[in-house]
């Protein structure tokens, strides 16, 4: 077996340079770097592609570690890198931090703890990749647990400080969404909220396009969710407790939009019956009843628009981008005119 040792002493060079050679070290002079890959080439000890991909710096891997495989919107945007990857012969090596399996909901825990991560970062750098992508599930800061790398990083669905980043745009779909509620003639408008970043950046686009008619969002009106079905049999139980209720409810996810639907269908109270309903990423919203009006969020253009994002900081692009997708109103059967 051809070993290290060998290739040094053909190469006339020590162990430690062969070993600086391979793992791409600067200290080697060009001179020496090319005749120890000779050695490495002639001998098969790396592939043949490993051995150029050496001499260039690069190896056309890219890292992806995303939160949580199980959440709907990550295999889409995985998918999406996965296609750029395809088409640039690109190898994507994936890490799961199964963030919600472990933590569920109350990502507090999670973002004081960097060890699952920093295990991760440090093994795709030894695999060495030429950059990674973090995806996160809700849009949020994830400053306090990226660690410091020398390779390009990119954040798709949340943002950290001085990293570029790529998301869908929240407010703008939350705004447009609104917006076609109250062209409906409704001005009572009630909202089932989610948690973290992404919510608040929902209530804002509700905020703007209500202000722009002069309107306010009622307090009593306003329910905190966790983006469950739950969430939304929940809200209607409070709507039921209300004197004066919303002619339309703006649910931030299609389950908790499901969810008080169903509540609205069994309960005997009219009242709820007519309540319109809409809903955010056009996840379930075909198989409700009746068919849920919504957002739809591009989050396989997301991934491939991450993977294009990537590769242009791989090759030496240091300007810190934020970017944002626009999101598509998709109108069915869920909202009525007042």
């Amino acid at each position: 077996m051809f070993t290290i040792s060998d290739i040094a002493h053909e190469a006339g060079v020590s162990r430690a340079t062969v070993s600086n050679v391979i793992n791409n070290k600067d200290c080697v002079k060009d001179e020496t770097r090319e005749k120890v890959l000779q050695v490495i080439q002639a001998h098969n000890y790396l592939p043949n592609a490993m051995a150029r991909n050496l001499k260039s710096s690069r190896t056309n891997m890219i890292g992806v570690i995303t939160e949580d495989i199980t959440s709907f919107i990550t295999p889409q945007i995985v998918d999406g890198i996965d296609a750029w990857c395809e088409e640039h012969d690109i190898f994507m090596l994936v890490q799961n931090l199964r963030v919600y399996q472990k933590y569920a909901y109350n990502l507090e825990n999670y973002l004081t703890s960097k060890e699952s991560l920093q295990r991760i970062v440090d093994m795709l750098v030894a695999h060495q990749v030429n950059g990674i992508i973090y995806i996160g599930d809700q849009y949020r800061e994830v400053s306090d647990i990226i660690p410091k790398i020398q390779i390009p990083l990119l954040c798709v669905q949340c943002y950290a400080e001085g990293v570029s980043a790529i998301a869908i745009d929240n407010e703008e779909a939350a705004y447009q969404m609104t917006k076609y509620i109250l062209e409906k003639g409704h001005t009572e408008i009630g909202v089932i909220t989610g948690i973290l970043k992404s919510s608040e950046m929902r209530m804002r686009g509700v905020i703007r396009a209500l202000e722009e008619r002069g309107l306010e969002l009622e307090p009593q009106w306003i329910f905190q969710g966790e983006w469950t079905y739950q969430s939304g049999v929940y809200a209607a139980e409070k709507l039921l407790k209300l004197t004066k209720l919303p002619s339309a409810v703006f649910a931030f996810s299609d389950t908790m939009a499901a969810g008080l639907i169903s509540a609205f269908q069994e309960t005997g109270d009219q009242r709820l019956k007519e309540i319109s309903v809409a809903g955010f990423d056009n996840h379930i919203a075909e198989y409700c009843t009746p068919r849920l009006t919504t957002i739809a969020a591009p989050f396989q253009e997301l991934g491939y628009e991450s993977a294009k994002m990537l590769e242009r900081k791989i090759g030496g692009d240091e300007a810190v981008i934020r970017r944002y997708m626009p999101c598509k109103l998709v109108i069915r059967d869920s909202v009525n005119p007042k």
